[in-house]
């Protein structure tokens, strides 16, 4: 958790472009997906750019109401919302809700460290 924390913190405050192009927060819920670009100005964050995008009219839905989308639904729409809001940073910290994840415990073997994780995790990077 910590790498996943210093690589979003790096790329606000320490971007390896030159033009300081920051990341991307997202955060997809059951009835919309938000939006909100950060990026570094005189070691500070500074908000760039945000948005919001209701899924609802996507399935033919009021405004604000609970939908279950198809992930192609979500494409579209998030494709629509990365260009009303002008996002142009593709460094990403996304959130899902846990009604969506698959979150599984594995109790590792004591002394297991970063190099042992691909011997215990089939496919772990």
């Amino acid at each position: 958790m910590s790498s996943f924390l210093s690589k979003i913190s790096d790329a606000i405050f320490h971007p390896t472009s030159g033009s300081g192009s920051g990341v991307v927060g997202v955060d997809f819920s059951s009835s919309a997906i938000k939006v909100v670009q950060i990026r570094r100005k005189d070691n500070h964050p500074v908000l760039q750019t945000y948005g919001e995008l209701s899924l609802a009219p996507y399935v033919e839905k009021s405004v604000g109401e609970s939908v279950s989308a198809n992930p192609e639904i979500l494409i579209d729409a998030f494709g629509d919302l990365l260009k009303e809001a002008k996002v142009t940073t593709e460094s990403a910290g996304v959130a899902i809700p846990l009604s969506a994840s698959l979150i599984n415990i594995i109790d590792l073997p004591p002394g297991t460290n970063d190099r042992d994780l691909d011997e215990v995790i089939p496919g772990s990077p």
